[in-house]
């Protein structure tokens, strides 16, 4: 049974029909935080572990894939061509928010790799209620 999942995904900023140069970001999915994506950029380091992320609700991803999808930090919808995907992220100043561009197979596939995980609907049964509970409560319940 896969746990984990990780996917490289290459995305383009501003207009799909000017050249850009294209940012590699990553794609988690870990079981054990079930309702979770995390969308990671890579640091000076050339890693994510000192870049910067954005986690969101798996759902948003797949209702994203179909439709305009997310209000706060992070909107995806379908792109103009089918074959891509728009992610507009919102930096946690104010300002415009930045449009990049994600290719739609590439998301595709690390869904199924997630719903091969935890199916969708199926996220509840894999949270261990009574330590959630407990580490709210501060090791009390």
């Amino acid at each position: 049974m896969i746990r984990y999942t990780s996917t490289p995904v290459t995305m383009w900023p501003g207009d799909l029909d000017a050249p850009a140069v294209p940012i590699t970001a990553r794609l988690h999915y870990d079981a054990s935080d079930p309702y979770a994506v995390l969308l990671a950029f890579p640091g000076p380091s050339g890693t994510c572990t000192d870049g910067i992320s954005w986690m969101f609700a798996r759902a948003l991803l797949f209702d994203g894939m179909d439709k305009p999808s997310g209000d706060c930090d992070i909107r995806i919808e379908p792109a103009e061509d089918e074959d891509w995907i728009t992610f507009i992220l919102h930096p946690l100043v104010e300002g415009a928010g930045l449009a990049l561009h994600a290719p739609r197979e590439t998301l595709a596939r690390f869904l199924a790799r997630t719903f091969e995980a935890v199916p969708m609907g199926g996220e509840a049964s894999r949270i261990d209620w009574a330590a959630e509970l407990a580490a709210v409560l501060g090791g009390a319940a």
